[in-house]
């Protein structure tokens, strides 16, 4: 049976008119997509703040004056504790100079705890808080952490002692006297910029006035010694430890020697040729 050429027609008309309406749908799809508008995405500005920095290298006792001194921004996120703002901010003058109390290098920002007070010199004293005085304490390169400590650092003080004198044992109890405590100087070292340990035989501490009456208590009933504390390690707990008791050497006990009764009466033996005889006799007094 032959198909009608009239229904061909019709087919392929009908095929043709859905492929342009397909053609035209996809066509319509992609200028759309290509007329779509870019977003645009702002990237956050960082923050910087201004900072005193050193424009020259500065040595320990330099004054601090606008010559010497420049402003830098720096990124908010890096900035040092205790930074000048401002040069004003320093406080230094011709009448009131401010010195440095350490080596400062170029390009270094300037902070408040390495600067003299005002109208000081740059000594040990004026690196001390109100109400905090300086202490030194004998240290041997044990005690000291084999010299690995450096001025600035923070440390803890142990404190042993023989808590059973008077008995056989010896039974040491330690304990940490004081915690978190700032070493100002080793030796005659007061330097914060030091970097290299070294040994030394006693150290300066920042203490307060009680600490000072505990510190000079425990140095004559015990032996100090110290705990190098970590720059991240805020913790200030007291953790109290007891050793295990060690048995003394038991003491030689001394008898004197008995004195001899004095004899009242000696046996005298006399020979005559071949005959012996003894006679007791009375025995004579020392004389006096």
């Amino acid at each position: 049976m032959r198909v009608s050429p009239v229904i061909t027609l019709g087919l392929s008309v009908s095929f043709g008119v859905a492929a342009i309406l397909v053609a035209r749908q996809f066509t319509t799809q992609k200028n759309e997509q290509a007329e779509a508008p870019v977003e645009l995405v702002e990237l956050e500005k960082e923050v910087t703040l201004p900072v005193v920095v050193a424009m020259e290298n500065l040595g320990r006792g330099d004054v601090l004056d606008a010559a010497v001194l420049a402003i830098e921004f720096w990124p908010e996120k890096e900035l040092p504790y205790g930074y000048f703002a401002s040069i004003d901010d320093i406080g230094s003058n011709q009448f009131s100079p401010r010195k440095a109390m350490t080596d400062i290098q170029a390009g270094e920002p300037l902070l408040d705890s390495r600067l003299s007070p005002a109208g000081m010199r740059p000594s040990l004293a004026g690196r001390l808080e109100p109400g905090f005085r300086a202490y030194t304490i004998s240290m041997d390169d044990i005690a000291g952490v084999a010299g690995f400590v450096l001025p600035g650092d923070h440390i803890d003080i142990i404190y042993t002692k023989d808590s059973n004198r008077s008995g056989r044992t010896k039974t040491f109890v330690s304990e940490v006297l004081l915690s978190n405590v700032e070493v100002l100087g080793l030796g005659l070292n007061d330097d914060l910029s030091t970097d290299q340990p070294s040994e030394f035989h006693n150290a300066t501490l920042a203490v307060s006035v009680e600490d000072v009456k505990r510190l000079s208590v425990a140095a004559e009933t015990g032996r100090l010694s110290m705990a190098l504390r970590g720059t991240r390690d805020k913790d200030t707990a007291i953790v109290v430890a007891k050793a295990e008791p060690v048995v003394r050497p038991p003491r030689r006990s001394y008898t004197a020697a008995r004195t001899a009764p004095k004899k009242k009466f000696e046996t005298v033996q006399v020979t005559l040729g071949e005959a012996t005889t003894n006679y007791t006799v009375p025995v004579s007094p020392p004389p006096q």
